[in-house]
């Protein structure tokens, strides 16, 4: 049989509070941190640089940005990666980059990834996961 939790037994079990909501709609309020899973590649250059200034704006001075997204590489794992989107997001555009072009946009925004981990081990997926930190 399970067991309930109080909301102060949680405060402490979890000392942090999690905010969900769609990237486009950020609100300017500080972050220690913010974590993106899947969105970029669904956003054109324009609008990653519209987002981007907005999450800068909302980190906290030393705030970390982590970012889980699509890799064109390895290759074969991007083809799977791509036939899946094209199958969930049928007619709309994706928008593909290598680590590197990440990386630069990344660095344009002060945000650059201290840490470029593949997270595709162990699976068809072609992600990629980056850890960012705030500069002044």
């Amino acid at each position: 049989m399970g067991s309930l939790l109080s909301a102060n037994t949680m405060a402490c079990l979890c000392p942090f509070q999690l905010r969900c909501g769609d990237v486009r709609e950020l609100q300017l309020i500080q972050f220690d941190a913010v974590v993106m899973t899947d969105v970029l590649h669904h956003m054109d250059d324009v609008n990653i640089r519209s987002l981007l200034i907005k999450v800068r704006a909302c980190l906290d001075q030393e705030g970390t940005l982590l970012i889980l997204d699509v890799d064109m590489r390895p290759f074969w794992k991007f083809l799977v990666t791509f036939a899946i989107d094209r199958f969930l997001n049928l007619g709309s555009p994706l928008y593909y980059r290598s680590s590197q072009r990440m990386q630069a946009l990344l660095k344009e925004f002060f945000l650059p990834a201290w840490n470029v981990i593949p997270a595709h081990r162990g699976l068809p997926l072609s992600d990629f996961l980056y850890l960012c930190r705030k500069e002044p």
